[in-house]
């Protein structure tokens, strides 16, 4: 399941580097780090490390920041 959520953003990846510029893109694209560690939490049933959860704020703040 991992490994076709992870095909799947490659190519929702590739598909942005047509339409947008590639900064903006690779802003974006670093979203996919909370939506796997949300996978491993809800669906795989993983406990997060600290870290997981207090880096969770600081990916998501970042990209707001580099999208508005």
């Amino acid at each position: 399941m991992s490994g076709t959520l992870s095909g799947g953003g490659s190519a929702c990846r590739f598909t942005g580097f047509v339409i947008a510029e590639v900064a903006l893109v690779r802003a974006v694209d670093r979203i996919e780090i909370v939506f796997m560690l949300l996978f491993r939490r809800f669906l795989v049933r993983e406990e997060l490390k600290r870290g997981d959860v207090a880096g969770l704020p600081l990916i998501a703040f970042w990209v707001l920041l580099v999208i508005s």
